[in-house]
């Protein structure tokens, strides 16, 4: 959560109870304390205090650090995922391309010298003007 108004970044750590329910996790300075809420009515509730609470500027260099532990770790996130799925569906798409180019080569009959020099001085020509 991002407090525009302190310029500060404000995480909450929870966790839904079985049943109903949340529990928060907060650190007060010098050990960690547990709220367990019936019904929150939202992640922000009164009753939870955050687990941390930074400037703005040193909070997005945390989570970056974080992240990158995160990646080291073998743990991606949503997007990364979204990502190297679109990256592998597009090499798999290329092997396949790459295929039929290969099979089609093998069935086309080599062009005719004169009808390619034709056509090459046509591109040529069309390029320049």
């Amino acid at each position: 959560m991002h407090d525009f108004n302190a310029n500060r970044l404000v995480i909450y750590l929870w966790e839904e109870m079985k049943g109903h329910g949340m529990r928060f996790y907060s650190y007060n300075g010098e050990h960690l304390e547990v709220t367990e809420v019936e019904d929150p009515v939202s992640r922000s509730t009164p009753e939870a205090k955050p687990l941390l609470i930074l400037p703005l500027h040193l909070g997005k260099k945390m989570l970056e650090l974080l992240a990158k532990e995160l990646s080291k770790q073998g743990i991606q996130t949503a997007n990364e995922n979204l990502l190297q799925g679109k990256l592998l569906s597009t090499e798999k798409h290329l092997e396949d391309m790459r295929e039929l180019v290969k099979q089609w080569s093998q069935q086309l009959k080599p062009a005719d010298p004169e009808l390619t020099k034709m056509w090459m001085e046509f591109i040529a020509n069309k390029n320049h003007s």
